[in-house]
């Protein structure tokens, strides 16, 4: 639950509930917002949030073993490097998260480097 409850004070305060009687005169005293209520509602939102986090991760990882396996038995014959590189841009307000996998391919002695995005 949440510990610091002061924000949530404006849900039980007369004068915002006014204002939302104000916007919809029908309300009753049982459908104006209580802090009891908010706290659950934003609990309920997060862990529902975190369930939705752990099954897009659990699917990330397989992704990424089904493509690592991949590229390791089909068109990699040595191993292969996973690189992930992760950076924001403040003028967007957004993050970003790479992949890569790169592998040397060697024919008649001479090395080529190989690599393709498998995730960005």
């Amino acid at each position: 639950m949440l510990r610091s409850d002061q924000a949530l004070a404006l849900a039980e305060k007369p004068s915002f509930w006014n204002c939302l009687v104000a916007m919809r005169p029908k309300t009753m005293r049982k459908d104006l917002p209580t802090r009891h209520n908010i706290e659950i509602y934003i609990h309920n939102e997060f862990m529902d949030w975190l369930k939705t986090l752990k099954s897009e991760i659990l699917v990330s990882s397989l992704f990424l073993q089904v493509i690592c396996t991949h590229f390791y038995t089909q068109k990699a014959p040595s191993r292969i490097l996973l690189a992930i590189d992760g950076w924001t841009a403040d003028n967007m307000k957004a993050s970003f998260l790479g992949m890569i996998v790169s592998w040397i391919e060697v024919k008649g002695g001479k090395w080529k480097l190989h690599s393709k995005v498998v995730g960005f």
